[in-house]
């Protein structure tokens, strides 16, 4: 990170933490980060689930479709996140170029999002190199950018979804995933085994073949798919804005009559 918006940061958002009565975080494993990290007290820390950012609603728009983006035709993988170092998408690009190599030439990759525009962090130029490699022509598809509604249509026509992120506090394309029912396999690391629990399939974000090796698994197994789909969707139901608002209302509550 940017070495001013660290200290900037630290002195303010430690300051604020140490004066609160309740330091509220999205998972266990950020719960933990910040009590060992910032030494504060675990009793003044209070886990609150996220849910599914896609509603009703906003399907609705699944209707107004850029026509361009429904020529991606056949089987792809998604991945949806700002080209951060920490999203490891050069490490997913690696993977998916050895698959191909191994014969898996009838699936494709598509990567929806952009720089973040941060000096730091950002891995746009490394992420098309690799991506610019002739092996893997017309085979990765870089969409920029994406409205909400072409999104969601990138969710609704994709074969599986892979997060090989080294570092998430939530991970909500976890929950995504699970609303568009896909198959979903994850990193091993921080959060995302917490919030996936046994509706996902996990793999070391620092060795290409498991994630090979795991992807091959979905694509020649389908009763493994419809297993993942049907885990996914019972795990989605532990994710509801109405629980978090309950409790975010109990726990201001309890700071207030602190």
């Amino acid at each position: 990170y940017n070495r001013l918006w660290l200290v900037l940061f630290n002195f303010f958002g430690l300051w604020g933490a140490k004066r609160a009565s309740k330091i509220i975080v999205p998972t266990h494993y950020a719960a933990e980060r910040v009590a060992t990290c910032y030494q504060l007290p675990f009793h003044k820390i209070e886990v609150v689930y996220e849910a599914p950012k896609i509603t009703l609603d906003q399907l609705e728009l699944l209707k107004e479709v850029d026509p361009s983006l429904l020529l991606i035709n056949g089987k792809y993988i998604l991945h949806v996140g700002t080209f951060d170092k920490r999203k490891n998408i050069p490490f997913l690009i690696k993977a998916f170029k050895e698959l191909v190599h191994q014969g898996y030439d009838d699936i494709q990759l598509v990567l929806v999002g952009s720089s973040n525009k941060k000096m730091n962090s950002d891995a746009t130029n490394e992420i098309q190199a690799i991506a610019d490699d002739p092996v893997l022509k017309d085979k990765i598809i870089l969409t920029g950018y994406l409205d909400r509604g072409n999104l969601l249509s990138m969710y609704q026509n994709a074969f599986v979804y892979v997060f090989p992120s080294v570092n998430e506090g939530f991970g909500l394309p976890i929950l995504e995933a699970f609303k568009f029912q896909l198959p979903l396999l994850i990193a091993n690391n921080s959060c995302m085994p917490e919030v996936a629990g046994d509706a996902a399939i996990a793999f070391d974000p620092y060795h290409v073949e498991d994630l090979v090796d795991q992807l091959k698994r979905i694509m020649e197994d389908e009763s493994l798919r419809k297993d993942l789909i049907q885990k996914g969707n019972a795990r989605l139901q532990e994710f509801n804005w109405k629980k978090s608002c309950d409790q975010l209302l109990e726990i201001f509550k309890q700071a207030f009559l602190s």
